[in-house]
């Protein structure tokens, strides 16, 4: 997408009632971010633009997305910072501001070569009292992992590093299964681009693919339709890095990628509201139905 499109891509995924803020914001990034470029040649705006609307889509609130179209807009022009703070201050809510000084602080805690990386991820959420930077920093790295193949060679293995073993975690951390799966599959096919062609091979060669997993899970809601209230059902594809992982040592061997031996390359969650047994009354007695075993046997069907 264009920089147009992208814009108004931003404000049909915001909420209604802020647009008014929304356009402002877009206003000012413009201006911060004008005659600077991304390695691959685009706008540097069309970066901010899309953050924004990956937090949008998220359902976050106007203040994050505002500070996600906004985060660096300080460290791209630091000789500007005075002017900016007191732009943001005077036209946005002052929890804006402090939400894109907390970015930047993660981007100083995840900038050292010399702390471990499991130091540096339970620092940022330690020393986090509020966990949208975290979100907003998600979404940013998810947009430069989109465009990795731009950046150059002396600065691509520590970024990829720190997918694997900062914003993966995190992302683990927050239950974002789809941000992290993306993370983590994005870097790997830069990083080993050979394992992961043959690992994506594999599981479709194998029906190991999101369709198939979709069919699987509307087949699980069709069988237990008799249960009230209806559970939730997930399904996940075990992701490619997740697999590489399990196979790491056996290459280091001289091996090859095999996934047959692999038990949980597609699983399901099934997730209730109810508890585990399930009390009726009658006029006399109460009734008291294993709600588990119901649940095992329509799950034992499939097999």
């Amino acid at each position: 997408m264009n920089t147009e499109q992208l814009k108004k891509n931003l404000i049909e995924s915001s909420p209604k009632s802020f647009i008014s803020l929304i356009s402002k914001a877009i206003d000012l990034a413009e201006r911060y971010h004008s005659n600077q470029n991304r390695l691959s040649g685009e706008p540097y705006v069309n970066h901010p633009l899309r953050t924004a609307i990956t937090l949008a889509q998220m359902g976050l609130e106007t203040n994050t997305i505002i500070a996600g179209l906004l985060h660096n807009s300080i460290t791209n022009a630091p000789w500007l910072k005075e002017q900016i703070e007191k732009d943001i201050s005077e036209n946005f809510d002052t929890d804006i501001l402090s939400l894109i000084n907390s970015c930047n602080n993660i981007n100083k805690a995840t900038a050292s070569s010399d702390t471990e990386y499991e130091i540096i991820t339970k620092f940022i959420l330690n020393s986090s009292k509020d966990l949208r930077p975290v979100l907003i920093k998600l979404a940013d790295t998810l947009d430069n992992v989109r465009t990795i193949e731009y950046m150059p060679a002396e600065r691509l293995g520590s970024k990829i590093q720190k997918v694997f073993n900062i914003y993966g975690p995190l992302a683990e951390y927050l239950n974002l299964d789809q941000i992290k799966k993306e993370l983590e599959e994005r870097a790997l096919q830069i990083y080993r681009p050979e394992e992961y062609t043959q690992i994506k091979e594999k599981l479709e060669l194998n029906n190991f693919t999101e369709e198939v997993k979709y069919k699987y899970v509307e087949y699980l809601k069709g069988i237990l339709t008799d249960i009230s209230p209806a559970p939730t059902v997930y399904g996940r594809v075990k992701s490619i890095h997740s697999i590489y992982n399990k196979q790491k040592k056996q290459l280091k061997e001289g091996g090859r990628i095999e996934i047959s031996n692999l038990r949980d390359l597609l699983a399901f969650r099934v997730i209730t509201d109810r508890s585990l047994t399930t009390i009726s009354h009658t006029q006399n007695q109460t009734d008291i139905k294993p709600y588990k075993d119901l649940l095992y046997y329509h799950l034992l069907q499939i097999i």
